[in-house]
């Protein structure tokens, strides 16, 4: 399978999902929880995926990027 083969294919479903999401939330989550009630849980919802991004250990590769940063520049420094 190619690789724009599998993009094609991730923008067709993501397209999907958003006309599923567009249809469900204006037909019956309007509906049955209201605006505000929506508003509040998606609200609380992208700060509990933020604080688990926060805690998660990036330091390894942040680490490791800078080192090769470093090595990339010497060369570069060195070439010239």
């Amino acid at each position: 399978m190619s690789v724009g083969n599998t993009v094609g294919n991730l923008y067709a479903l993501s397209t999907v999902g958003s006309i599923a999401g567009t249809l469900a939330t204006s037909f019956y989550l309007i509906a049955i929880a209201g605006v505000n009630t929506l508003i509040l849980s998606q609200g609380v919802l992208l700060l509990i995926i933020s604080a688990s991004l926060l805690f998660m250990d990036f330091s390894r590769k942040t680490e490791k990027n800078c080192q090769d940063k470093r090595i990339e520049t010497s060369i570069n420094i060195n070439v010239t």
